[in-house]
């Protein structure tokens, strides 16, 4: 591989050092090579003088004017060879520019138009190759990108088994390979699939700065790892190829890797507890500024930072890393440094602030990346399902499809004949069923998204096997909590279901109250996060009876249960019994410190479908199934609009013995 071709892949390393728009003297520039190229009347000619003004340009609108003269010149002349050169690099430039400027769609085409003109010319020589696996990659970054990570590591393992000269293409199959895994956060697999690009590159002598960019991908991880030993004989090898690729006079970044490579110094003598050694690097670091790369800069304060906690000195700590210049650019894994330090200054309020941002990102960039990996999934899933043998997974996901469709047609259906049995109500029938499609396929699809991506993963062969324990538990525990949300939904269009149509039964007996409370409490207790107090309280003892369906008194103390803990991010959330506050009956309370509720929602909580926070999970029918529940067993339930500390729910139940009247009572129309 030669030094220019290395350079043309860390062109993606160095996004952030090219201007994000065109400057006045780019536009001369561009106007006098046109009036150039353009008084060239010879095809041929004008293909030549092209490619030799092009070596003077990178990754401006100049470059991309002169690889479309080359383009459409090699079309007219059939030089495949200088068509496959001009896609190439126009494929560059068209990711280049994607990532860093907002014209970009007015000057380029896609990265995947240009790939496909490039798969189209079906050559086989080994350049050609070459230009292939070095275009494949940037698809492969725009999947990563966009989410795509199941497309993306397809691609990769494609470039992996392409024949190339010096290793070119296993050696960023296995790059890309890593990058991949480095997004979905799996690090222990990204790690070794860098180290084996790292180990191919190292066999060539003109691939020393492509080997350099590998070693710094590799540091950058084992810095946040407790493999100590392994950091060191990284370091010294990436400072060697670091001074052989300062040779090149046309290598910018000397002083950036080598303060560095003095930062990951710091890490690992302080992970070691050599403080005179680390002293010596924090001073060789804090003597350069890298201008115009913020993130290194922001690494090698969080590692000075790191010094400076580990010998007590946590106010200077504190001074590195509040140097982040745009919080919303820091990396969460830099933030962990912030919260660590002024947890040792006791500034406790602060770096709970700070590890609630971290957690609002993770879970951000979790639900995305799981969101558009589901997506792209699906898209598989629609063109090759006829071409693949049936799995147990594809038949589950189209079991579990098809089942929800049937719901939804049948309460179609229902909608449609009761709006043909009563004319009046037809404009109220059509705005709920509008409103019921709505809610059903955001709750449907996003816990059905959730089960069937982590299905896959835990299913699998090839993704099992790089999930660790943990993972594998975190994932179990997703897919229990999202099934948990499909079986309320189904049970609750059931229950609306059977209480419309007068089918609805309730079985009385005589039931403990405080029994009510305590399974009400074991079923939700999983969901309610650990800082939150969860707790029950009673006037009455676990010997007091009331005649009443248990099993649907339950239900309405759940229900409220899970409301509160929906709306509750710090407190408590207590559940209490009461035989004073409503004489004559049981009065069940569910109390939170969340956001409350206003008083003149009181009433409007209780319709179908309706929800004060569009963003949060749910289908708007709890409330009214608990108080359509509360009424057939004579009792009521609302909301206490006289608590102003966040929400209070009661279920007031009648304490007379209604045995005769109401033992398996069935609901009527």
């Amino acid at each position: 591989m030669t030094n220019k071709l290395i350079l043309i892949i860390l062109s993606i390393i160095v996004l952030t050092l090219i201007p994000s728009r065109m400057t006045a003297s780019t536009t001369d520039d561009m106007a006098s090579i046109q009036k150039r190229i353009n008084s060239i009347t010879d095809v041929s000619q004008r293909l030549d003088s092209a490619k030799a003004l092009k070596e003077n340009y990178a990754n401006d609108l100049t470059e991309f004017y002169l690889l479309k003269v080359i383009y459409d010149c090699a079309l007219k002349t059939g030089d495949v060879d200088s068509q496959a050169f001009a896609l190439r690099h126009l494929c560059r430039c068209a990711y280049n520019y994607d990532n860093i400027n907002e014209m970009h769609c007015q000057y380029y085409d896609s990265v995947y138009i240009y790939y496909e003109k490039l798969l189209s010319l079906n050559l086989k020589s080994k350049e050609y190759m070459h230009y292939l696996c070095d275009t494949k990659s940037f698809v492969c970054y725009t999947y990563i990108n966009t989410g795509r990570f199941s497309t993306a590591m397809e691609v990769a393992k494609e470039i992996l088994e392409t024949d190339t000269k010096d290793d070119f293409g296993r050696t960023t199959g296995y790059e890309m390979l890593g990058q991949v895994y480095h997004s979905m956060f799996l690090n222990t697999n990204a790690t070794e699939s860098f180290k084996q690009a790292y180990n191919l590159s190292k066999k060539h002598d003109d691939q020393a700065q492509y080997s350099l960019h590998l070693n710094l991908l590799i540091c950058d991880l084992l810095i946040n790892t407790e493999v100590e030993e392994e950091l060191l004989p990284f370091i010294e090898e990436g400072e060697k190829l670091n001074e052989i690729s300062s040779k090149d006079n046309s290598y910018p970044m000397y002083f950036r890797n080598k303060t560095l490579y003095a930062a990951y110094r710091i890490a690992y003598y302080v992970k070691n507890g050599n403080a005179r050694e680390a002293e010596k690097y924090v001073n060789l670091a804090s003597d350069y500024i890298i201008e115009n790369d913020p993130e290194s800069q922001d690494i090698v304060n969080v590692l000075i930072s790191r010094y400076y906690l580990a010998m007590g000195n946590p106010e200077k700590a504190l001074s590195y890393v509040n140097r982040f210049d745009d919080y919303d650019f820091v990396q969460s894994a830099y933030l962990k440094q912030q919260v660590e330090v002024l947890k040792a200054l006791n500034r406790h309020k602060e770096a709970l602030e700070i590890e609630q941002e971290i957690n609002n990102r993770l879970e951000s960039n979790f639900n995305y990346m799981y969101s558009m990996q589901l997506n792209d999934l699906q898209k598989q899933f629609d063109v090759y399902n006829l071409k693949v043998q049936k799995s147990n997974r594809e038949t589950t996901i189209a079991i579990l499809i098809a089942l929800f469709a049937i719901i939804i047609v049948l309460l179609l259906i229902y909608t449609n004949q009761r709006m043909l049995k009563a004319k009046k109500k037809i404009q109220r029938a059509n705005a709920t069923q509008k409103q019921f499609l709505q809610n059903m396929s955001h709750e449907i699809r996003t816990p059905l998204n959730a089960i069937c991506g982590f299905s896959q993963l835990v299913t699998t062969p090839e993704m099992r096997d790089s999930i660790s324990d943990e993972e594998m538990k975190q994932y179990g525990d997703i897919i229990r909590s999202n099934t948990d949300m499909l079986t309320t939904l189904v049970n609750d269009i059931l229950d609306i279901s059977d209480m419309n149509s007068g089918k609805y039964r309730l079985n009385f007996a005589d039931c403990s109250v405080n029994e009510i409370c305590k399974n009400a409490i074991n079923t939700v207790s999983y969901r309610c996060p650990d800082h939150i107090k969860l707790y029950m309280t009673s006037e009455v003892d676990d010997n007091f009876l009331i005649h009443s369906d248990m099993q649907r008194s339950c239900q309405i103390i759940i229900n409220y249960l899970t409301n509160a803990i929906k709306h509750t991010s710090e407190g408590e959330i207590h559940i209490h019994c009461s035989l004073s506050e409503h004489p004559g009956n049981i009065t069940f309370s569910v109390t939170d410190t969340g956001e409350g509720v206003p008083a003149n929602k009181a009433e409007v909580i209780f319709g179908r479908f309706e929800k004060l926070d569009t963003f949060k999970q749910g289908t708007g029918l709890g409330l009214p199934i608990c108080r359509m529940l509360a009424e057939l067993m004579h009792g009521k339930a609302k909301l206490d609009t006289s608590y102003t500390n966040g929400a209070r729910f009661l279920f007031i139940h009648p304490l007379k013995d209604e045995k005769d009247e109401t033992e398996n009572i069935e609901t009527t129309k």
